[in-house]
């Protein structure tokens, strides 16, 4: 029999870069988000990496937009400490925010 390649679902990565954090760091987290995003059956398809020290554009405004635009309903994050906007929420709720960005949270640690 032919093997045939299955397409794997799409999910789009988040995370919050620290500052002051190397471009290594910021390369392994990433590359942590994409080795648990197939373990899981996905396929990254772009990473957004919020930087609010470097510009005034939004990763996680960006991310909303692109999901509305592509239907893809799925993003990994490291945690979800990662949505907050300066740590104020440690206790984010996980369905809070699937709701505000209308897709389903997956992540790496509690």
């Amino acid at each position: 029999s032919i093997g045939v390649a299955t397409v794997r679902p799409l999910i789009y990565a988040y995370l919050r870069a620290r500052e002051g954090a190397s471009e290594q760091e910021d390369a392994q987290v990433r590359r942590e988000l994409t080795a648990y995003a197939q373990r899981e059956g996905f396929t990254v398809a772009e990473s957004f990496v919020e930087r609010p020290w470097l510009s005034g554009t939004s990763a996680l405004d960006a991310l909303i937009e692109t999901i509305e635009q592509t239907g893809v309903r799925d993003v990994v994050v490291p945690s979800l400490n990662h949505f907050s906007r300066a740590g104020q929420h440690a206790s984010l709720e996980k369905a809070v925010i699937e709701k505000q960005i209308g897709a389903q949270i997956w992540s790496l640690h509690r």
